[in-house]
């Protein structure tokens, strides 16, 4: 599964998404993927802020991943919006 994000630091926006089907994803932890690339929480500047923008119905299964990419992952996920603007 996996659901868009945008990155946000001082200066710097991109896009990307939080996804359990890249095979760094670990026991249902989401990785987060700009560019091709996998970031770890560690690898982000010290004021990231992830925002997750879904567009679709809510559903348990990406509360669900949106809440172990956050908890487990310890992303800094400041927003959870449905609403793809």
């Amino acid at each position: 599964m996996e659901v868009p994000a945008r990155v946000r630091w001082p200066g710097n926006r991109r896009r990307g998404i939080l996804t359990t089907n890249h095979p760094q994803s670990s026991h249902g932890v989401p990785v987060l993927v700009l560019d091709g690339e996998v970031y770890g929480p560690e690898d982000l500047p010290p004021d990231c802020m992830v925002v997750v923008a879904w567009g679709g119905p809510y559903s348990e299964p990406v509360w669900q991943l949106v809440k172990r990419a956050k908890e487990d992952g310890k992303y800094p996920i400041v927003f959870f919006a449905t609403s793809k603007d």
